[in-house]
């Protein structure tokens, strides 16, 4: 009985692996870069950061997506999924107040960040428009 317990057990791990694998290889990948902080870039002013102190903006080409944070984040952590709620990229990172977001992979659709740090939480969502 133990053979077939085993060849069970091997069945069961190779239709599981087979099936995380074609989920991770249909799935487009984001880039999610740091940006070094710089004091004199340090936008002061509430104006555009939301209740959590995030602002979100787009570069001209809207291929990035910018997340500002209105100060230092510590022990941050970011999940940019698609609207299923697969996750497409992952980032944790100390001490730091700005993300870029590449989307130049992804299709035209909505998306979502997961925001969590020890001062924020929040889901933000992304709009690839072009």
């Amino acid at each position: 009985m133990k053979p077939s317990l085993n060849l069970l057990l091997m069945f069961c791990l190779t239709i599981s692996f087979a099936q995380q694998s074609s989920v991770k290889s249909s799935q487009p990948s984001v880039d999610i870069i740091p940006i070094p902080v710089n004091p004199l870039e340090l936008d002061e002013s509430r104006k555009d950061y939301n209740p959590s102190g995030i602002k979100l903006y787009y570069d001209a080409d809207r291929n990035f997506v910018n997340l500002r944070f209105e100060r230092t984040v510590s022990n941050l952590q970011i999940e940019f999924l698609d609207k299923k709620g697969r996750a497409l990229g992952k980032y944790n990172d100390d001490k730091i107040t700005h993300i870029k977001i590449n989307l130049a992979r992804l299709d035209r659709g909505k998306y979502y960040v997961r925001v969590n740090s020890r001062e924020i939480e929040d889901f933000l969502q992304v709009n690839k428009e072009q």
